[in-house]
């Protein structure tokens, strides 16, 4: 397994564009996750998007929490959150790819997610709570938007 360069910066091209669907699932596609679980465990992150290691492709790996020392690490192909809740809950977000900035954000208190698994298997699941909070952040992250983008709309609101 190896640790990958991540990529940062706001303005930064690939961390800005939509990525593209993923078609082929092999073990190209396996060994790509387990070097981005590495790179998110030696990074101390709770989830990275395929973008914030340069590839433009519709995929991402997370840690999710369960309580009391239960972790699941999960892999999403071609995420879509199909539903959400309208109540929101305020927290602090940071994000790999803007290292050292932190501001409190607006995520659904909980979500379902339609995705694939690494074989290509349509999967469906809910989050709840900091779980849908990670799964909203790296969804953004496929359509090219940083969490950075929900402090302006945030602004305009108020």
């Amino acid at each position: 397994m190896a640790i990958l360069p991540l990529v940062t910066g706001e303005k930064t091209a690939v961390l800005r564009r939509r990525a593209q669907e993923i078609t082929k699932f092999n073990p190209r596609l396996e060994k790509l996750v387990q070097d981005m679980y590495e790179t998110m465990f030696k990074a101390k992150g709770v989830g990275l998007a395929a973008p914030q290691i340069g590839k433009s492709i519709r995929l991402f790996v997370a840690k999710f929490d369960h309580g009391v020392g239960r972790h699941e690490l999960l892999a999403c192909v071609n995420p879509i959150i199909t539903a959400r809740a309208e109540e929101t809950m305020m927290d602090e977000e940071g994000c790999l790819s803007l290292p050292g900035l932190y501001d409190k954000i607006p995520r659904a208190t909980w979500l379902e997610l339609e995705y694939q698994d690494l074989k290509g298997k349509k999967q469906t699941r809910r989050f709840e709570h900091f779980n849908a909070r990670i799964v909203c952040h790296e969804t953004d992250h496929l359509e090219g938007i940083l969490y950075i983008d929900h402090l302006a709309e945030n602004a305009a609101k108020k």
